[in-house]
């Protein structure tokens, strides 16, 4: 037998790095597809929970003003706070107050009442996509014509707050709590 020689087919590596370097190559690329997703779906749960919290922090906005809207009254402009309320209001909260205003105007014209209301806490209790509870806690001093130097009064509020096709949010229901 002779001895044949050991060189490599023309063309051929002389050692396994070509493999090794392809190898390294495809892992790199399934490594990047990989953390690449990973940074899609990081940005994507970042971004909704930004909108979240920003969903959030405009229904407690208008819950606060809402009620706001609701404790400071003055009979000298009545007609402008009933507006703001009604304003503020949707479903069936806006039907109610609606059909209340005229006798509600008539009270509070009658007996001169002025109210400033002051917003001392509310917060968030359920948050969905087009709807939100918010619990609103107020104070104010209520004068009329019994009680020229005024009465302090604490008001605890719930409010069912729907998102409209404006994307503002408005008090569908108000209920005084405990």
């Amino acid at each position: 037998m002779t001895d044949q020689p050991t060189e490599p087919p023309v063309g051929a590596a002389p050692s396994g790095v070509p493999r090794l370097l392809a190898l390294g190559l495809g892992v790199a690329v399934v490594l990047a597809v990989v953390l690449g997703a990973f940074a899609v779906q990081a940005h994507r749960s970042v971004t909704q929970g930004e909108q979240r919290t920003s969903a959030r922090d405009e229904a407690l906005r208008a819950a606060r003003q809402e009620a706001l809207n609701l404790t400071s009254v003055d009979a000298t402009d009545i007609d402008g706070d009933l507006r703001r309320v009604q304003e503020g209001a949707t479903g069936d909260f806006a039907k109610d107050f609606t059909a209340q205003s005229t006798n509600l105007r008539k009270v509070l014209q009658d007996n001169a009442v002025q109210s400033v209301g002051e917003i001392k806490d509310a917060g968030v209790v359920a948050l969905g996509d087009h709807n939100a509870t918010v619990i609103v806690i107020a104070n104010s001093t209520v004068k009329n014509k019994a009680l020229p130097t005024g009465t302090p009064r604490t008001y605890r509020m719930r409010l069912e707050l729907s998102k409209g096709g404006d994307g503002q949010w408005k008090t569908a229901k108000l209920e005084f709590v405990g």
